[in-house]
């Protein structure tokens, strides 16, 4: 990753040079995907930015729109919610000026339901994400859908249970797990994790302590955006409620020291970044 993230600053640069800056752009909304990917998250809020930037100044309302899911989702990361809402909704706004539904339709409207989560609306929201990505791949489904789908059904089970409807949010859940089984398996960590929380939430905690640390033992193999202070943390609540007092603290402390490392990591909040899409 780190030797890609290298090639798309020379590409970026290249393109620069020669002033392409619809090729700029989509080189630097690819690093800052790669650059998420290796959490270095200031710097690819960085580059996704510039790429938003560059779109927006050449009319390239479809550029403009495919960097928002990215920038969005990072700034979910570090915990800007502020500035995650003007992201997507700077990308909506850029996708109602084209004349077709653009391809990231289905990450859009996710995203947008994610942000809203709560609302009357969120499961229609994610129920009509999920019918997008699934008309996006109707010529044949590639990682990326899989992946959206899973993510969104994962969402749905996260709404379902926020509204006490565990047997809904188990049908949800599982609907993502099979699909990572059959498709995705390097993403099967996400599954295990949701599914320890909601075997918690069940009080099912034999099941939950087992999905957790499961998902703990993966995420040493498998890169993901998942953070180990997450599962380390509930893992340690898992524990707490089956009465493993001190196993629990061993959790705890943990993710403490990890959540020590991702405030170095994480960029502070800050909505100065995006000043320049709203002019």
């Amino acid at each position: 990753m780190l030797f890609r993230s290298k090639l798309y600053v020379h590409a970026a640069g290249q393109a620069r040079k020669v002033g392409n800056l619809r090729a700029e752009s989509s080189y630097l909304t690819a690093l800052g995907n790669t650059y998420v990917y290796l959490f270095r998250y200031t710097e690819a809020i960085d580059a996704y930015v510039r790429s938003r930037d560059l779109a927006h100044a050449n009319s390239d309302w479809l550029a403009e729109g495919a960097v928002a899911p990215g920038l969005s989702s990072v700034y979910l990361l570090a915990g800007d919610w502020p500035a995650a809402r003007e992201a997507a909704k700077a990308g909506l706004l850029a996708a109602q000026r084209l004349k077709q539904p653009p391809y990231y339709e289905a990450q859009l409207k996710l995203q947008h339901a994610r942000l809203n989560a709560g609302s009357d609306e969120t499961a229609k929201e994610i129920l009509e994400a999920i019918d997008a990505v699934r008309a996006h791949s109707e010529k044949g489904r590639s990682a990326g859908d899989t992946a959206l789908e899973a993510e969104a059904w994962d969402l749905l089970g996260e709404e379902r249970v926020r509204r006490g409807d565990l047997t809904g949010a188990d049908a949800a859940l599982n609907q993502a797990f099979s699909l990572r089984k059959l498709h995705l398996q390097r993403d099967l960590v996400l599954s295990y994790w949701r599914l320890g929380a909601l075997r918690l939430a069940q009080k099912r905690l034999a099941e939950a302590e087992r999905l957790t640390s499961t998902a703990i033992t993966m995420l040493a193999t498998e890169p993901s955006a998942l953070s180990g202070r997450t599962l380390l943390h509930q893992r340690g609540l898992v524990r707490q409620a089956q009465g493993q007092t001190d196993l629990a603290l061993k959790d705890f402390e943990a993710a403490s020291r990890i959540a020590e490392h991702w405030r170095e990591v994480v960029p502070p909040p800050s909505r100065s970044t995006l000043n320049a899409a709203d002019a």
